[in-house]
């Protein structure tokens, strides 16, 4: 299992400076939403992701719940 942390204002990297156009090029007609997943979040980091437009993903119990406010609207890319 890999362990990451989530930082505020931060774009991923792509393999070999592949950029997300080239990647999805293939299928431009489809709209796609992403999602940071983890057991542990702070507020802070809750924040920034939901502010991106990505849903929260985060542990509960022995499942994973997806967590939004009402008012979000997810980012398609």
């Amino acid at each position: 299992m890999a362990k990451t942390t989530a930082i505020p204002n931060t774009k991923p990297d792509y393999p070999r400076g592949v950029t997300f156009e080239e990647v999805w090029a293939g299928i431009k007609e489809r709209k796609i939403q992403g999602a940071i997943a983890g057991a542990i979040f702070g507020q802070e980091e809750k924040k920034a992701v939901i502010e991106a437009g990505l849903f929260v993903i985060e542990q509960s119990g022995d499942t994973m719940k997806i967590k939004v406010p009402q008012d979000f609207v997810p980012r398609e890319f």
